[in-house]
């Protein structure tokens, strides 16, 4: 729960949250009486420590003018994630709940149903303090839904852009592939009529095919590489030059392009010679 510049925490929060101890020991039932002392994130650590150890360290909130209290570093935890999903890595420490200070929210695990233990989260809350009111609940996945909405509409938008320009490239290559053949077809005719076979024609125009796809995916990789970096902000968990993002999408550009190339190539195959060389 955010409280200034660092996080109140209850008894049981990294272990709630899954968040590994790095260095040093956890919060235990007595430190709750012990105001002046806290953990750091490895974020917080590698800042204002680097290459040193940040148990034991001190460190006080404000302006040295304001005389506040210094407190002590007991233990050190993994980067994580508190208020945004991209936000992840940020400088954080944290701090043992005490009952003067008011929390504004409260994380409860369960072993079932999250939506059916409200009830009892509530009757158990009210029983310890008439004043506290819970006004809302939502479960974990509830939470990073409504925090990730917006980059999963865009997610969404992007791949309807992508999936709408695979398609636009399959048509303009298979456009291309049918007005070569028939640009060419008293060409086919003639390879026919002197022996070519219907493979040795087809797998010349699925080459053709490919070599102008491949000409074309070199250079989409080429600009890709320099307009991701625009597009870093809105990527999660996967970086600009992620290498197998970087060796599926050419395998699925040649795949599409294969199948756009064979049916021009398969009626190449066709061609009645006698036709062909009439073709005017």
């Amino acid at each position: 729960m955010p409280f200034g510049n660092h996080v109140v925490v209850a008894p049981g929060y990294f272990r709630t949250l899954a968040i590994p101890l790095l260095e040093g020991r956890d919060f235990t039932e007595a430190d709750y009486e012990q105001p002046h002392i806290l953990i750091v994130t490895q974020a917080f650590a590698r800042e204002n420590w680097p290459g040193e150890s940040a148990v034991g360290k001190r460190l006080r909130f404000g302006p040295p003018a304001n005389n506040e209290a210094w407190f002590t570093v007991v233990g050190v935890v993994a980067d994580n994630r508190h208020e945004q999903l991209k936000a992840g890595g940020r400088p954080n420490v944290y701090i043992p709940y005490r009952a003067d200070l008011t929390p504004d929210s409260l994380l409860a695990r369960t072993s079932g149903d999250p939506a059916k233990m409200v009830p009892a989260i509530r009757a158990r809350m009210s029983a310890f303090d008439h004043d506290i009111a819970i006004r809302h609940v939502f479960t974990l996945p509830q939470l990073i839904e409504r925090a990730s909405w917006q980059d999963r509409f865009l997610a969404v938008l992007f791949m309807a852009f992508a999936g709408l320009a695979l398609t636009l490239a399959a048509v303009g290559l298979y456009a291309a592939l049918s007005y070569t053949v028939l640009l060419h077809t008293r060409e086919i005719g003639i390879r026919m009529a002197l022996g070519a076979s219907a493979a040795t024609v087809q797998g010349t125009l699925m080459r053709h095919g490919l070599a102008l796809a491949a000409a074309g995916l070199a250079i989409g990789i080429a600009g890709a590489l320099g307009v991701t970096r625009l597009l870093e902000s809105q990527l999660f968990g996967i970086s600009p030059g992620d290498p197998v993002t970087y060796a599926v999408t050419p395998v699925v550009l040649m795949g599409v392009a294969a199948l756009a190339a064979y049916a021009p190539a398969r009626r190449a195959t066709r061609v009645d010679p006698a036709i062909a060389l009439r073709w005017e």
